[in-house]
């Protein structure tokens, strides 16, 4: 019978993980007996970030070496993780796994006496806001907001949208005191997961203009310019425009960062905005359209030259276009066109 834990896990975690499943070794992995820290430690390595929820129960075991090995495991994996698949993880970490009860149970009081010293500590506090016990959630939130770290922010961002209003009324507060310039980079790398949560009805269109205005200011300029060269696809689309805003970032050169982009979104982005960033004449729009690689775009392009007086020659180099779409409207115009 398949063992619904390990949904989702990769066979080579599965592997890993089935001797610390079963039943009848429950106690004798919490004691460690089971060369259970060393399993915990390959689990970390696997990168397998759906493992975090398997691994609750032993960041809080008893036994030091194994409750260790867990929260290092667990640090390492989220680590690994898109800020984007957060609100997956945080879903997950509801679910009712076996063998979690002294997750599951834990009660508020308990959650004031969890520590921060370290990312390991720090990470298991932040996970404990996806507690399926409000209060706990509640809890969990309140101590995060007293701690200086960046760590916590995707946390108190993805309890915005909680389904209780009180609990969201604390992330609200505690994310309230952390929208400051020291903050800035962290806030750039959760734009991504921002706009996800953004089409959560929950969520508050105040929430992305409180950011917004927060990366606007010239303090956050060079956050918000790393965030453009950022590998994450989903952040540098929510940079361009903040950059557009950003009276510290010049303007053509975001307009030339964005041409270049590799991303379909951000060229559209700027081709729609572009002339309204620069002077006219800076640069030549119709040209660098009609060269783009998104037929959409070239299509734009050819419409625009087709509602201009640009002459049949100029318009025969769309004869032969990529897309089937403007090749067969060429002919036609060229043949409107011509005395």
């Amino acid at each position: 019978m398949q063992n619904r834990q390990l949904k989702g896990l990769t066979a080579s975690t599965k592997e890993i993980l089935s001797p610390l499943l079963g039943w009848s070794s429950i106690e004798r992995r919490w004691r460690g007996e089971l060369n259970t820290a060393a399993i915990l430690r390959q689990v970390g390595d696997t990168g397998d970030t759906l493992a975090i929820p398997m691994m609750l129960s032993f960041a809080m075991a008893s036994d030091r070496e194994v409750r260790a090995a867990a929260r290092s495991a667990i640090r390492r994996l989220f680590e690994q993780m898109p800020l984007e698949q957060l609100p997956a993880l945080d879903e997950a970490l509801r679910q009712s796994w076996a063998h979690l009860e002294d997750w599951y149970g834990i009660k508020p009081a308990a959650i004031r006496k969890f520590k921060t010293n370290t990312e390991d500590d720090l990470i298991l506090l932040a996970l404990a806001s996806g507690h399926r016990d409000g209060f706990v959630r509640s809890e969990a939130i309140r101590a995060l907001g007293e701690v200086q770290s960046t760590t916590i922010i995707p946390f108190l961002l993805v309890r915005l949208v909680d389904w209780v209003e009180a609990v969201r009324r604390v992330a609200d507060i505690a994310l309230m005191e952390k929208l400051k310039p020291a903050y800035g980079a962290t806030i750039v790398g959760c734009l991504g997961l921002v706009k996800r949560l953004s089409e959560n009805s929950r969520f508050r269109p105040a929430y992305s203009d409180w950011i917004v205005d927060l990366l606007k200011d010239p303090a956050c300029a060079m956050f918000v310019n790393d965030g453009l060269k950022s590998h994450n696809r989903y952040v540098r689309r929510q940079c361009y425009p903040i950059a557009a805003g950003n009276p510290a970032l010049s303007r053509k050169e975001l307009v030339d960062r964005a041409l270049r982009d590799v991303d379909v979104n951000v060229r559209k982005w700027v081709f729609a905005v572009g002339p309204g960033l620069l002077s006219a004449g800076e640069v030549d729009w119709i040209d660098l359209s009609t060269k783009d690689p998104y037929p959409p775009i070239r299509r734009k392009a050819f419409d625009a030259l087709v509602a201009s007086q640009a002459t049949p020659e100029v318009l025969s180099s769309f004869l032969f276009d990529r897309s089937v779409g403007i090749r067969r409207a060429c002919p036609t115009v060229i043949t409107q066109k011509r005395p």
